[in-house]
């Protein structure tokens, strides 16, 4: 006898979804304990006047949570790093209601982050430039070597 399950109904038909207190709460257990808020100088750690650059921050998750009925409850939790190895969350409405400010700065951050993704190479990857370099110079050889072997003759 063959028993078929959908996967996905199980999961979430018994599944609680978690809640942005929920979520904040976790992250915190998790290190992420710092409350950020962002003004037009930068990112604001707590109430410490230490202040981050987007280049000295970087997006380690985040969850967006939209409201049922009404837009004004949509929202998104970032989980953020600095460079100097603070953790935290930042919270901003999503949508319509968003802080010009914090849209702003996350929007740079991620710029910064893809920009760091595109000029990092994974090892497969440099492995694979090496080797068709060497092809290329290898080849380059053989070709100069085998150009100077043939005899020249001026007419």
């Amino acid at each position: 006898m063959t028993t078929k399950t959908n996967h996905l109904q199980e999961d979430t038909s018994s599944e609680k979804m978690a809640t942005l207190s929920d979520l904040v709460n976790k992250a915190g257990k998790k290190g992420y304990g710092a409350n950020f808020n962002v003004n037009p100088n930068g990112m604001l750690w707590d109430s410490k006047d230490q202040y981050y650059e987007p280049a000295e921050v970087s997006i380690d998750d985040f969850y967006r949570f939209e409201g049922e009925s009404d837009p004004a409850d949509s929202a998104i939790l970032y989980l953020i790093s600095t460079t100097d190895g603070n953790k935290g969350t930042l919270i901003d409405a999503y949508g319509v209601y968003d802080d010009a400010n914090s849209s702003e700065f996350i929007r740079q951050v991620t710029d910064i982050q893809k920009q760091k993704q595109r000029l990092e190479i994974s090892p497969r990857d440099r492995n694979r430039y090496i080797a068709a370099a060497a092809l290329l110079a290898i080849s380059g050889l053989l070709f100069i070597t085998m150009g100077t072997k043939r005899k020249h003759r001026y007419f």
